[in-house]
């Protein structure tokens, strides 16, 4: 089991270990106002944890590196950069067939002259 305490401005992982809550590492999300978590393990029990960020409403998603010690970012970060717009919402996160899926909302944009209908985003990710 996995909590994500969110204190408004960071987002915690804590792991039960048995008996106690274990926090993994540091905060996540480096001050940037996290709002609509999700969290998902991989096959070995691992977390992943996507939010969007209120200070650019972009969509970012983090892995536990056990190795490490620490969270790193999964692929090139924030994960909404498409069409050049990095905004996103509602972001959804699920481990499957050793990979990665991310999802989220893409709002309605003017970019460059053309309208951009808000439409579901799907990104696979295979570590």
């Amino acid at each position: 089991n996995a909590s994500i305490p969110n204190d408004g401005n960071y987002i915690y992982v804590k792991r039960w270990n048995g008996s106690n809550w274990q926090q993994l590492g540091t905060f996540i999300s480096d001050n940037a106002e996290p709002y609509n978590l999700d969290l998902t393990l991989d096959g070995e029990g691992h977390p992943f944890v996507i939010w969007q960020s209120n200070l650019d409403s972009a969509i970012y998603a983090k892995h536990w590196k056990v190795a490490e010690n620490r969270w790193r970012f999964v692929g090139p970060n924030p994960i909404s950069n498409l069409q050049g717009s990095k905004t996103g919402q509602l972001p959804s996160i699920d481990w499957r067939n050793n990979s990665l899926v991310a999802s989220w909302r893409r709002p309605s944009l003017y970019i460059n002259g053309f309208y951009y209908d808000g439409k579901i985003v799907t990104k696979r990710y295979i570590p």
